[in-house]
């Protein structure tokens, strides 16, 4: 007659565990079985007292005794939360509390493994608790690893040094994101390296890139790929590449506005900084002929002065000095006007329109030493200050 356990619990699987509740009659008698195996003894044999109740043990090879009976089962599980009931001797049944069973797994013998020492289940969970990583907020250690993900991953997933360095690549060939690659010696006139948009280098000698006929470069310049190429001379791919230049110093700035055409001045003594002076180019006389307006100056010569230089009212006056005299005459009804001078004798006199300067034609007489007396047609005497008269002795 055979009674099967039929729960389980505190980690020992009692489920269809096999007890054999038969009286047997010695060890001798009994064959080589399973480790969980139970029986009882009818009779004292190898060892073991009658009523005992052993099981054999394949991992020692050897029968070992798990508890005293009185002729049932039920002393081997009394006290674990496991009742047996025997009413019927040819169908016991066997009732297992769950929330009563004591047996630990410190209690429950363990084989080992590679690596695991313990003895018992219990330390052998300890072990491997022990080299186990925990599931929250783990604390890894070594090289861990793990599966790459995609490059269009976008999710929780573990990222990989290879999918960060895949992803970083993607990105820069969608974005055209620029790349430092480093520096360049341009004294040999180097030629571009290969590179694809957006990477640049730092000119750290100044020279040519691209070759003899490339582009001049100073230190500091960046060179930068605008479009993806295997590298070559200015005539090949030059079109690719662009050059920054960053050494600017000496350059001259300017305001943020201006007026159009007008003349741009220096602001301070830097000579870097311009301003709008507000003066518009159109409004400055040409050099050939100019048309000058206003009241236009120019330095006076100097006395007697006789070549190209423009005379001054100032240098005609002094020309003119004591040995002539000079008046506006005119007041709109005399016709005879007496002219009052002060050179003392015979002159000569010229009348000129005030307005035009155009030179008129007067007779004239003298009166006495210092006084002439200009004659005007009969009926058009000349209007108020009219006309300037330039008396001077007579040669």
């Amino acid at each position: 007659m055979t009674t099967k356990v039929v729960a389980y619990d505190h980690g020992i699987n009692l489920q269809g565990l096999p007890l054999n509740n038969a009286p047997v009659q010695a060890v001798s008698t009994l064959p080589s079985t399973t480790y969980a195996r139970v029986v009882q003894l009818t009779a004292a044999d190898g060892g073991f007292a009658a009523g005992d109740l052993v099981r054999y043990n394949t991992q020692t090879s050897a029968w070992e005794k798990v508890g005293a009976g009185s002729g049932t089962i039920a002393s081997v599980v009394a006290g674990h939360g496991v009742d047996v009931d025997n009413t019927d001797p040819a169908n016991p049944v066997v009732a297992v509390d769950e929330t009563e069973l004591s047996v630990t797994a410190a209690q429950v013998s363990y084989g080992g493994a590679t690596g695991i020492s313990a003895t018992d289940v219990e330390g052998a969970l300890d072990e491997l608790a022990a080299e186990k990583a925990d599931l929250a907020s783990p604390a890894l250690t070594g090289n861990p690893t793990a599966p790459t993900p995609s490059t269009s991953d976008n999710d929780t997933s573990i990222a990989t040094t290879a999918f960060v360095q895949a992803a970083i690549v993607s990105y820069v060939q969608t974005f055209d994101v620029s790349v430092f690659k480093g520096a360049t010696d341009a004294s040999g006139n180097p030629n571009y390296p290969a590179a694809q948009a957006g990477e640049f280098y730092r000119i750290s000698v100044a020279g040519k890139i691209g070759g003899a006929s490339g582009k001049v470069v100073e230190v500091g310049d960046i060179y930068m790929a605008i479009a993806d190429n295997a590298g070559g001379n200015e005539a090949t791919v030059g079109s690719s590449w662009i050059v920054l230049q960053t050494n600017i110093d000496g350059a001259v700035v300017g305001p943020v506005s201006s007026v159009a055409g007008d003349i741009p001045t220096f602001s301070n003594t830097s000579g870097k900084v311009l301003q709008d002076s507000g003066v518009l180019l159109t409004d400055l006389a040409p050099k050939a002929s100019p048309a000058f307006t206003g009241n236009p100056t120019a330095p006076t010569p100097a006395a007697d002065d006789n070549d190209t230089s423009i005379a001054t009212t100032a240098y005609v006056q002094t020309e003119l000095g004591a040995e002539r005299y000079t008046a506006l005459i005119g007041d709109g009804s005399t016709e005879d006007i007496n002219i009052d001078h002060n050179l003392n004798g015979y002159v000569e006199a010229q009348f000129f329109t005030e307005s035009n300067g155009e030179w008129r034609s007067v007779a004239f007489a003298r009166s006495t030493a210092n006084r002439i007396i200009a004659y005007f047609p009969t009926g058009a005497p000349p209007a108020n200050n009219a006309v300037r008269v330039v008396v001077k002795k007579a040669s």
